[in-house]
């Protein structure tokens, strides 16, 4: 599994997901790469195991504004 870690907490068990395989990450081509913008699917559902767009639900909370003001 690949899952994903900010200031060593694994944000994939906090959001309630499963990582996604490795497989689907990077191969044929490897989705994490620097290179124009793209929506990667990194995390998937562990009750019905759909994938889900977790890179745009975390671009999309800004409620860490109100901690840094």
């Amino acid at each position: 599994m690949v899952t994903i870690y900010a200031d060593d907490e694994n944000w994939t068990a906090r959001a309630g997901r499963s990582g996604m395989h490795p497989d689907d990450i990077f191969r044929s081509v490897n989705q994490l790469s620097a290179g124009d913008p793209t929506v990667v699917v990194i995390s998937q559902s562990n009750e019905c195991g759909a994938a889900t767009a977790e890179v745009a639900r975390a671009a999309a909370d800004r409620s860490w504004v109100a901690a840094v003001n």
